[in-house]
């Protein structure tokens, strides 16, 4: 069963879950992005969100509109942005921080300041992100509330 949960709390739990991880497959459809993340010794995770950023996202859909890119006629240019930083970390940088911001965002810090950001409010969804384990799930973000599965609180 899942419970609402503040911040702090889900960002100690989070921390404990994903640092060290790496990203070693991601799956995106037009609705959403699947990451996976798995560390020796460890359960694998799946981190599935409806949108996927960076911080730096506006200025990287700018330089992209250039050639060889083009981004601008094409077909949702952010997630190509996102798309890019993902595949610059997968298989090889692992997650050395985490941080849950205002209204739910997950930021996942990586090696030489490199950031993904899985936004907790996006207009028009309600279920924003997810983290589960075999099946399982651990913390859902339902337009910013976090929800966690109590049996990580009895830990």
């Amino acid at each position: 069963m899942n419970i609402s949960i503040d911040s702090n709390q889900a960002s100690e739990i989070l921390t404990e879950l994903l640092i060290g991880g790496v990203i070693d497959r991601v799956v995106y459809y037009v609705t959403g992005w699947e990451l996976r993340v798995t560390q020796p010794g460890h359960d694998e995770l799946v981190l599935y969100c409806s949108e996927l950023r960076i911080p730096e996202q506006r200025t990287w859909e700018e330089a992209l509109k250039l050639r060889p890119f083009c981004l601008a006629p094409g077909n949702e240019p952010e997630d190509t942005v996102a798309a890019i930083a993902v595949f610059n970390v997968v298989n090889s940088v692992p997650v050395t921080a985490t941080r849950l911001e205002t209204q739910g965002t997950l930021v996942l810090r990586f090696h030489e300041g490199r950031q993904l950001l899985l936004p907790g409010v996006v207009e028009g969804v309600d279920w924003t992100w997810q983290l589960d384990r075999d099946d399982e799930n651990l913390f859902t973000c339902d337009s910013g509330e976090i929800f966690v599965n109590s049996a990580l609180l009895k830990k």
